[in-house]
């Protein structure tokens, strides 16, 4: 559980320094940290009672968030994206001061 935390922490990070591998760790980082929701959720209303009435609700809440920024990272995820803009006119390499 601490690896894919870790992997998912890194591919934020990497996303945010605009990286081209970014897009794939941070797909394949929130299926997974989906995927251990998922089964928290399960294993907590098997154990204990009590735990559906208050996790449940909160750990849905927060897999909704993870599956709308997976679908906003996947609808930005175009190479164009990834590419540094072009400098600004005006700069030190050849515009007027």
């Amino acid at each position: 559980m601490v690896l894919v935390f870790s992997i998912y922490v890194y591919a934020s990070v990497s996303l945010l320094k605009m990286e081209l591998h970014a897009v794939r760790w941070f797909v394949g980082a929130t299926i997974a940290v989906c995927a251990l929701k998922i089964v928290q959720v399960i294993v907590g209303a098997l154990v204990l009672p009590i735990f559906r009435l208050v996790a449940i609700p909160i750990i849905v809440f927060s897999l909704m968030i993870d599956i709308v920024l997976l679908a906003v990272v996947l609808a930005k995820s175009s190479r164009s994206a990834m590419q540094y803009p072009p400098p600004l006119p005006g700069g030190r390499m050849g515009g007027s001061q």
